[in-house]
């Protein structure tokens, strides 16, 4: 059903020489399975690249997720926290009021005050550890996200720079295929043509040769009958004694023709068979070069699959392992801080009762 087949069965219908003919027959039959092979090899890489591709977006695309949610987390929290702190701290503010009220005012003045800058200065020391924690873990996070940006671009660099070196690699072996095709094609033919022009040149120098003796026999014949009319007797019997030379000189000639044709014919089908030998055993060895190259293409490429997933794997765990430390050392400032809040409320409470 290919249009291209029966337009290469026409070519080859219009080329008269039959070595011609199985020549290009010959290189059509391997240019065939070469280009299947190129076409499979391009169609695999193609998938690779592509699953390579979703595996890298849906790396980036959970990592963001991740980190959003976890930004929601901590904001909820904190927003949750100041509420409660709000609150605590306005129901603390009345009931110290009520309490301070009923106490001297000197007194509560000054406990007012120094609890004012105690607050002040724990609340100060509070922020910027918290605040010098958080500019490290974005720093962390910037050169982590840097880092991973660079192996990315590096690893997009090694294997384009694969391809082209499999691509140039590929090249280079159908250009060298084809130029020694074309030469030992030519080879051949040039072969042939000499061989055959040796055959036709001996062809005619016997058949010259032939018809020169055949002229000095005749002329000879003719001399002797112009000399010796009275010899017929003779005459006959040498004219009898030519015509069997000739015959005998003839059968000779065609049976060395017919040795010779039967020597170049064998000649030219043992070259045949010894080009088709070699032929073949170059197309098995380029063969068994691709899937070696192809073999070692594939296991780098699997290699730095591996590796990449466990960077990826080891840097998801260190940065779960930074979020958990980051969390827990919030949690317990937090719990010492509201510790020391209710702390201080139970000793102006108790200091409030004794007054």
């Amino acid at each position: 059903d290919n249009p291209t087949y029966y337009s290469m069965e026409s070519r080859l219908i219009q080329i008269k020489d039959p070595i011609q003919r199985a020549g290009v027959r010959l290189l059509w039959a391997a240019a065939i399975p070469i280009q299947t092979q190129a076409r499979r090899f391009l169609a695999r890489q193609a998938a690779i690249k592509r699953m390579c591709a979703v595996l890298t977006m849906q790396a980036f695309v959970r990592r963001w997720l991740a980190e959003r949610d976890l930004e929601i987390a901590i904001w909820s929290a904190i927003q949750i926290q100041a509420a409660f702190r709000g609150w605590f701290s306005r129901d603390s503010l009345e009931d110290n009021h009520y309490c301070a009220t009923q106490i001297q005012r000197v007194v509560r003045g000054y406990l007012a005050t120094m609890h004012v800058f105690e607050d002040l200065y724990s609340i100060t020391i509070v922020q910027s550890v918290v605040r010098m924690h958080l500019a490290i873990n974005v720093a962390v996070d910037r050169l982590s996200s840097v880092i991973a940006i660079q192996s990315w671009w590096r690893g997009v660099q090694t294997r384009d720079h694969l391809e082209e070196m499999e691509y140039s690699a590929v090249a280079v072996q159908s250009n060298w295929r084809r130029y020694l095709a074309q030469m030992s094609y030519q080879f051949d033919i040039i072969d042939i043509i000499i061989v055959q022009s040796i055959a036709r040149r001996w062809r005619t120098c016997r058949e010259i040769a032939s018809v020169k003796l055949q002229c000095f026999a005749r002329v000879c014949i003719a001399n002797k009958r112009f000399a010796e009319k009275h010899a017929m007797h003779s005459l006959v019997e040498r004219h009898t004694s030519a015509t069997m030379i000739q015959a005998r000189w003839r059968s000779y000639i065609a049976q060395v023709w017919l040795a010779e044709w039967l020597a170049s014919r064998k000649i030219q089908s043992i070259w045949r068979s010894w080009v088709a030998q070699m032929s073949l055993l170059e197309h098995v060895a380029a063969t068994k070069l691709q899937a070696q190259w192809r073999g070692f293409v594939a296991q780098e490429q699997y290699l730095i699959y591996k590796a990449v997933t466990k960077i990826q794997a080891q840097w998801r765990r260190h940065v779960a392992r930074d979020n958990y430390v980051v969390h827990t050392s919030v949690t317990k400032i937090q719990a010492r801080w509201r510790g020391f809040l209710v702390q201080e409320q139970y000793l102006l409470y108790i200091s409030a009762r004794k007054i």
